[in-house]
């Protein structure tokens, strides 16, 4: 019974991220804090509790190139996936060239954008 819900519990974060678009899987216990030791480690195992989707907030992931954004947004995606929160990850790039494609088309086909209203966490940071 245990390794049946073990199981189904696999399938639905397999799928789940899918939906959200999580091409790769990182996790926090993967990323180097010595790597960016001006990165408050405690505030980002925080944000892993969540419970800034609780409360509606926004969170802004801001740096140069290469200094683990993009990993801690994947990483807090995957946290929001296991704890059944709806996730649609996208980065900045790509929400705007599909809003300049949008603008293109004739104002019924704008609904498609309600879809982004819906999941409980989304990263447009990641660029």
């Amino acid at each position: 019974m245990v390794e049946e819900l073990t199981l189904l519990e696999s399938r639905r974060i397999k799928a789940a991220l899918m939906m959200a678009r999580l091409t790769t899987v990182k996790t926090l216990a993967g990323f180097d804090f010595a790597f960016q030791p001006s990165l408050d480690k405690n505030r980002i195992m925080a944000l892993a509790e969540l419970k800034f989707i609780e409360r509606a907030e926004v969170v802004h992931l801001l740096g140069p190139p290469g200094t683990g954004k993009s990993h801690l947004a994947t990483a807090l995606a995957v946290e929001a996936v296991k704890a059944a929160k709806s996730v649609y990850f996208s980065t900045l790039a790509d929400i705007i060239a599909s809003l300049a494609k949008a603008i293109a088309l004739p104002p019924l086909s704008h609904g498609r954008w309600l879809r982004l209203e819906t999941p409980e966490a989304l990263d447009p940071a990641g660029c």
